[in-house]
């Protein structure tokens, strides 16, 4: 009987340290499998500021619903659908906001509110001055770095 402990306790310990292997890759694998979703998101982003900053528009609130996002879901609704279309409805008391009522909206300004937590004005339609500021000091300056 000897002879046969020798076998098994070494079957044992390999069976054993290939599941550990196969543990450590699986957790290897899926550490890194969100990272195509970040290579899209600063490519979208990367694209979207160097439009903002070419086109000279770095401080002006409006620009960044002109400036489309495309191959990138910046307002998270699922689909890839570039445009500039805003709700104007408030997002306080009914939804609103940042949500299409029917067209679609990948742009900066919905990438800077969905994907870096720029602060969203509470009617985007018709935002105050201190909600602009607000807004462009965080996606124009902080997101895309423009020199303002």
């Amino acid at each position: 009987m000897k002879g046969i402990e020798l076998p098994i306790n070494i079957l044992v310990i390999i069976a054993m340290a290939v599941m550990v292997l196969l543990g450590l890759v699986a957790i290897y694998m899926g550490g890194f499998g969100g990272g195509a979703g970040q290579i899209q998101l600063n490519s979208a982003k990367t694209d979207a500021c160097q439009e903002l900053i070419r086109s000279g528009k770095c401080g002006d609130y409006d620009a960044t619903k002109n400036i489309l996002v495309s191959g990138f879901d910046a307002n998270k609704d699922g689909n890839l659908n570039p445009g500039s279309s805003i709700s104007s409805s408030p997002k306080a008391g009914g939804g609103g906001g940042i949500n299409p009522p029917s067209g679609s909206q990948d742009n900066l300004f919905t990438l800077c509110v969905n994907w870096f937590s720029c602060p969203q004005p509470y009617d985007p339609t018709n935002p105050k001055d201190e909600e602009k500021r607000a807004f462009v000091d965080c996606c124009h300056k902080k997101v895309c770095g423009c020199p303002i």
